[in-house]
């Protein structure tokens, strides 16, 4: 194993010579040489240094050197470098009395080149006055240059945009009604309802272009609820209100508005009603079984909101899914409010549901109600059978036991039916949803006249 290794190692131990005599001995033989020159020298060199004249005269060559070099840009400290700054407001100056000018940018960036210093510096001092000149200017379409006062010789300015192309026209005044709109109402107390507001003033003068003009469909007072220092049933007064122009379709148009802003007089009100929970079932039960009884954990809520919506409000919809439902079972449900209403004393019920055998009864003399007839039309039937049908029952035998016959009307709607005989389909509707209404006679015949 030795003489192997020997072997292998052999050719590194040559090269290593060859490294050893050409390279390493040159080296060290220079390193050798300059120390004994330095050592020879070291005297002569350090007496001549200390001289004040020499010294004071070194220093003013290198001085003057480091300075023009500089001075002329022969060297750089720093390479260059960009910046933006951005949104410089930009002033127009135009007889605004007189003339609407459209085509300005509310903004522009400015784009620095120098070097790193020279732009610091640069962004604590930004160019001034950005501004574009139309003195002078009639109405039409002109180009324009934007102007702007440079701070710092030694950067370069871009301003973004440079050029532009503005529309100037005559200014025309027109009167408009002013409506009222609430914003953020969801952060007003659901309990409370603005129910009147009562606007300083009910029209504003509007200027602009002809043609800006001619797009404004209204002018709305925008109350933001969020404004309001404490609100509480009763009065109080909202100042600073903006009006915004918009035109047919929603947008905002950007006209004059005189004055801009509005003061309002606000009657708050806490509008409530307690109305009952309707159960409403959705879909068929299983083939064979009726609901037997639909309770719910809360009867009755109190509801919140609009006088107008709380005036036709008669109950509280709760809808459940029992199709095919073969069993009894509980669901808890999710209370919707209806249109209209921001607060409701219960959000949430458990709806249980029993089922029994199907059962089914036939009521006679059903007589038929006529819905939507047009104005200055009358009604007949045909003959005597078709101003009744017998309707057919189907639910558990307690509810039809006990169902009473007023709750179950027979409907015809008329509407779009003109004189003449016609055909109409007959649909029948009851109070007690747990049963199911269907007309024995689907049709019946009657004369418009």
């Amino acid at each position: 194993m030795r003489k192997v290794l020997r072997v292998i190692s052999v050719p590194f131990i040559w090269i290593w010579k060859i490294i050893d005599k050409l390279l390493i001995v040159n080296i060290t033989k220079a390193f050798l040489k300059a120390r004994d020159f330095w050592a020879d020298n070291n005297k002569t060199l350090e007496a001549w240094l200390f001289k004040t004249n020499n010294l004071i005269i070194i220093a003013l060559i290198l001085s003057f050197s480091f300075f023009f070099l500089v001075n002329n840009r022969a060297i750089q400290l720093t390479r260059n470098s960009a910046d933006v700054i951005q949104n410089q407001r930009v002033n127009a100056i135009y007889n605004s009395e007189r003339y609407v000018v459209e085509g300005i940018p509310r903004t522009v960036d400015i784009t620095l080149i120098g070097s790193s210093s020279d732009l610091f510096l640069a962004k604590q001092l930004p160019p001034s006055d950005i501004k574009v000149d139309l003195t002078g200017l009639g109405a039409g379409t002109h180009r324009v240059n934007l102007t702007y006062t440079q701070t710092l010789g030694n950067v370069q300015y871009r301003i973004d945009p440079s050029t532009i192309t503005v529309v100037i026209s005559p200014k025309e005044s027109v009167v408009k009604t002013i409506t009222s709109d609430i914003l953020h109402i969801d952060s007003l107390d659901p309990k409370l309802y603005i129910s009147n507001i009562e606007l300083e003033q009910d029209q504003v003068v509007v200027k602009g272009s002809e043609e800006r003009l001619a797009e404004v469909a209204q002018v709305r007072a925008l109350l933001d609820a969020r404004s309001l220092n404490d609100p509480a049933v009763g009065t109080m007064s909202a100042d600073d209100i903006p009006l915004v122009a918009f035109d047919r379709n929603g947008r905002r148009v950007n006209v004059e508005i005189v004055p801009r802003q509005i003061s309002a007089e606000l009657t708050i009100t806490s509008p409530s009603k307690e109305v009952p929970v309707r159960v409403i079932p959705t879909g068929d039960v299983a083939f064979g079984r009726a609901i037997t009884t639909m309770s719910s954990s809360v009867n009755r809520v109190t509801v919140y909101g609009s006088e107008a919506a709380l005036e036709n409000l008669n109950y509280v919809p709760v809808r459940i899914n029992v199709r095919n439902l073969n069993a009894n079972r509980d669901f808890n449900v999710h209370i919707g409010k209806p249109v209209g209403v921001r607060y409701m004393t219960s959000n949430n019920a458990t709806v249980s549901v029993t089922l029994g055998r199907e059962a089914t009864k036939e009521l006679d003399n059903v007589f038929i109600e006529y819905q939507n007839l047009g104005s200055g039309l009358s009604i007949q039937a045909a003959t005597e059978r078709d101003t009744r049908v017998s309707v057919i029952l189907k639910g558990s035998r307690t509810v039809l036991d006990n169902l009473d016959p007023t709750t179950v009307t027979a409907i015809v709607d008329l509407r779009g039916y003109g004189r003449g005989t016609h055909t109409v389909r007959v649909r029948v509707v009851g109070e007690d949803l747990r049963i199911r209404y269907q007309p024995k006679v689907n049709t019946v015949t009657l004369r418009i006249s």
